[in-house]
């Protein structure tokens, strides 16, 4: 059988940590994925809620299909894919994140990243009396926006993403690519292993 492996990057190849650039993967974990990766046996594929710069650059290994954005960014062997985001969900997106850094910014541990399709709200180091004000400014400043389905949010651990309103989270992109790999192998078996630390 073919295995195809779907991979998470933070909290599952790397610990969850204070800052998204301080989860640096290992040398045994990279070890492994070379490995894997060189097999003709598996396909690994990386899915990540970062954006397809930053995981390609965190991993940086050839032979590994990243999907970045939550899918919304996919690129590797034999395939380029951006998902098409209108410059108006754009401006709405910019529009947030420039509000939200404005308003958090009083509030210490807490800070925006930018993934140009998409962003994340990080208050991992707030303080817990914080945490009740952090999402009431949140909300009045995504309310709006998420009711008219300008975009969509999900919640994470100690994170909130604000993401385009598109019907892709990385469950479908999971099976997107599964699909597309029984088609390359001609329908043979694949054997899917996804592993994640979250819903």
């Amino acid at each position: 059988k073919h295995i195809f492996l779907f991979l998470d990057y933070d909290g599952t190849l790397t610990p969850i940590v204070e800052y998204p650039d301080k989860a640096i993967l290992s040398k045994e974990t990279k070890g492994v994925l070379k490995k894997l990766s060189a097999s003709r046996k598996y396909k690994s594929a990386i899915i990540s809620g970062r954006s397809l710069k930053d995981i390609k650059n965190m991993v940086s290994l050839r032979d590994i299909i990243y999907a970045g954005n939550h899918g919304l960014e996919i690129e590797g062997p034999k395939i380029k894919f951006e998902s098409p985001v209108s410059p108006r969900i754009k401006s709405v997106i910019k529009y947030i994140k420039e509000e939200l850094s404005r308003r958090l910014s009083m509030i210490k541990g807490t800070f925006v990243e930018d993934k140009e399709l998409s962003l994340s709200i990080h208050y991992r180091l707030a303080k817990e009396k914080d945490i009740l004000l952090i999402k009431k400014i949140f909300d009045e400043v995504t309310h709006f926006f998420s009711v008219r389905g300008k975009i969509k949010i999900s919640l994470g651990k100690k994170v909130f993403e604000v993401k385009p309103p598109l019907e892709w989270d990385k469950g479908k992109v999971v099976l997107w690519l599964l699909a597309r790999q029984k088609f390359i192998l001609k329908n043979k078996k694949i054997f899917p292993v996804y592993m994640g630390d979250d819903v």
